[in-house]
C-alpha cells in the first residue's frame, strides 16, 4: 500500500546524508544529491520549505517554512571542513578549476 509518506522525500535527510557523503569522499555523489534536492526546492519555493515533498507530483505536502530544512548548510560545512572550494555557480568546484569568463 501507498502512504503518504511513502511518496515523500525529506530535505533535511536528503542534505544530511549528501553532506555525510562528502565527509565521506563521495564529493561529486554528495553534491548530485544536494543539487538534485535543491532544483526541487527551488521549483517550488525556496523561502517556504516545508517539512515533506510530495517526490511523485513535486508539492510541498508537510509542516511550511520547516526549520529542519536549515540542513542545506550542512552540505557547505561539509565541503568547507574538506577544504574543497566553494563557487557562484555551483555548489563545488574541483581545484584548479577555472571558470570561463
Amino acid at each position: 500500500n501507498e502512504t503518504p509518506q511513502l511518496r515523500s522525500c525529506w530535505t533535511r535527510v536528503n542534505f544530511a546524508l549528501a553532506a555525510h557523503m562528502i565527509l565521506r569522499g563521495l564529493v561529486e555523489e554528495g553534491l548530485k544529491t544536494a543539487e538534485r534536492e535543491w532544483a526541487t526546492i527551488k521549483e517550488l519555493d525556496p523561502w517556504n520549505i516545508s517539512s515533506r515533498i510530495d517526490a511523485v507530483e513535486g508539492k510541498n505536502v508537510g509542516l511550511q517554512y520547516y526549520i529542519g530544512s536549515a540542513n542545506a548548510w550542512l552540505v557547505y560545512l561539509a565541503l568547507k571542513k574538506r577544504g574543497l572550494p566553494l563557487m557562484a555557480s555551483s555548489l563545488y568546484a574541483p581545484p584548479g578549476y577555472q571558470q570561463a569568463p
